[in-house]
Parts: C-alpha cells; sequence; structure tokens
C-alpha cells in the first residue's frame, strides 16, 4: 500500500514488480529522491512520505531491501535521483 496525500494505492505482493529510485516535488519546485513502487503493468507509483532532500540513510534503503527479499520482489536502490527525471515538470 502506497499512501499519499490525497490517494492511497493498494497492491497485492503479486501485482508489484519492483522498488526503485524515484523523485517527488520537494520545496522550492526542486525534485528530491523518494522510492518508486513498479507494479507489473508498468505504472509507477512515487511514495511521497519517502521524500527526502538529498539522499536516502543507509539505514532506509537496507529496511526497503529486506523488506523486497522478504517479498522477493526487485529493489535496485542507489539512493541517487534518476537524472532523467529531475528536469520534466
Amino acid at each position: 500500500m502506497v499512501r499519499n496525500f490525497f490517494r492511497t494505492h493498494r497492491f497485492t505482493l503479486a501485482e508489484v514488480g519492483c522498488f526503485t529510485d524515484g523523485l517527488s516535488r520537494g520545496g522550492e519546485a526542486k525534485y528530491w529522491w523518494a522510492l518508486c513502487v513498479v507494479p507489473r503493468d508498468g505504472r509507477a507509483v512515487t511514495a511521497k512520505g519517502t521524500t527526502r532532500w538529498g539522499p536516502p540513510s543507509e539505514k532506509t534503503l537496507t529496511v526497503i531491501r529486506k523488506a523486497a527479499d522478504r517479498y522477493q520482489i526487485p529493489a535496485e536502490l542507489t539512493g541517487i535521483e534518476p537524472a532523467d527525471l529531475r528536469y520534466l515538470g
């Protein structure tokens, strides 16, 4: 489940394709790192509650990776904002 301010997205574990690095709009019209949940249908859902100025802590990435491993969900997280998305919007 991804709970954002205006919308909640619900997925079964079987529907989740992977976790990846994503972006969320932060203050001053800047984009910051956030976890992105990608269902098998390909649409990406940003978990805006994970938005962080600067890179996420290694502890945060470790917890996400452990959860992903537990449920056999690929999670290739670098903690780096995807540069190709940074200037959209």
